[in-house]
């Protein structure tokens, strides 16, 4: 005889795997239990309110779900959902109609024509056109320029001639530096390639075998997940993405789906929708998750630098940053010396 006990649970989906049409597993974040593993069997659940999640997009990670569940050890570690729906505050909401394009290029040409009527009104004068004038690049072949074409006088032709060789100086510098040092491994690479340069380097420092340690690296505040992406997918180590935000409602891009399916794959990589703070992580429900990486890792992770390095620290865990932002106002305290804040 297998003993079941029938269990109802609010929360939100931390990840899932779709196996099959018949057969989903999930993740749930629960405020009273912590992290729940619930199991959508086809075949056991009542289907006459909501289906059993067929795809990803029927259970996206982050949305607050009600659950009614037996508790069968004997048979399967997971909680078998008998039935689910979404909790009334995480139903979609009907999206705004889409805005022709006629309608806004009428509004766009509207706001142009004020904001000329206001240029010609202003008692200040015309501005010199920069692109006339050579201070800026290019030339301007604009028949309905707003702004002027001529020099008021001697002093104003001299500074727009001085800008224009500051800009040309500027030009020749790069283009020495260029033809002198070539691209080489420190260059500054473009945004697009930023995720793949830091997971190469990530790869070259600590080895595949370190990397795919314990549940793999830990990506902290990374936005889109790039660099879990190329982590995950590109070099096959396990990531787990830490962002609070969810963008497209948790799903993937087009281009990465196609090439999940051309790998065989369902998911590429583990998403926690939440903060990375040290309550959470060194002494909260999301402790073993931190104890259990890899390495942490932070790619412009913005707000998040000093958490990660602190945490890191204190947990003994080996962790990478590439810094961006300093946000001096949200954290004044920081000091170059005393009295010298960061800036």
């Amino acid at each position: 005889q297998i003993m079941e006990t029938k269990q109802v649970f609010n929360g939100q989906v931390l990840s899932r795997r779709v196996k099959s049409k018949l057969l989903t597993f999930c993740t749930l974040q629960v405020e009273s239990l912590g992290q729940v593993d619930l199991c959508f069997a086809a075949t056991l659940m009542d289907e006459s309110k909501v289906p059993s999640p067929k795809r990803r997009n029927d259970l996206p990670v982050g949305l607050e779900i009600q659950v009614e569940a037996l508790s069968a050890p004997r048979v399967r570690p997971e909680f078998l959902v008998r039935c689910w729906r979404p909790a009334p505050e995480s139903e979609p909401v009907e999206s705004e109609p889409t805005l022709s394009l006629p309608v806004h290029l009428a509004k766009k040409d509207q706001v142009n024509r004020r904001a000329k009527e206001q240029l010609a009104g202003n008692t200040r004068g015309i501005a010199l056109c920069k692109r006339w004038s050579g201070c800026a690049a290019g030339t301007c072949n604009e028949a309905s320029c707003s702004f002027r074409h001529y020099f008021e006088g001697p002093e104003e032709e001299a500074k727009a001639m001085k800008g224009r060789e500051a800009r040309e100086r500027s030009q020749r510098l790069q283009e020495d530096e260029q033809a002198e040092y070539g691209e080489g491994p420190h260059d500054k690479a473009g945004k697009t390639h930023r995720a793949q340069r830091f997971a190469a380097w990530l790869l070259k420092i600590y080895g595949e075998e370190v990397l795919s340690s314990g549940r793999g690296v830990l990506d902290v505040a990374g936005g889109q997940g790039d660099l879990s992406w190329q982590l995950s997918v590109e070099y096959g180590i396990p990531c787990t993405l830490i962002d609070p935000a969810l963008r497209r409602g948790g799903a993937l891009k087009s281009w990465q789906r196609r090439a999940l399916r051309k790998r065989g794959r369902e998911e590429a990589f583990e998403h926690f929708p939440v903060s990375f703070e040290e309550k959470t992580f060194r002494s909260g429900s999301n402790q073993e998750v931190l104890r259990s990486a890899s390495v942490v890792v932070g790619l412009h992770p913005d707000e998040a630098t000093e958490a990660i390095v602190d945490v890191a620290l204190a947990e003994k865990r080996r962790f990478a940053v590439v810094p961006c932002c300093v946000f001096a106002e949200r954290f004044n305290h920081r000091e170059l010396s005393p009295a010298v804040p960061v800036r």
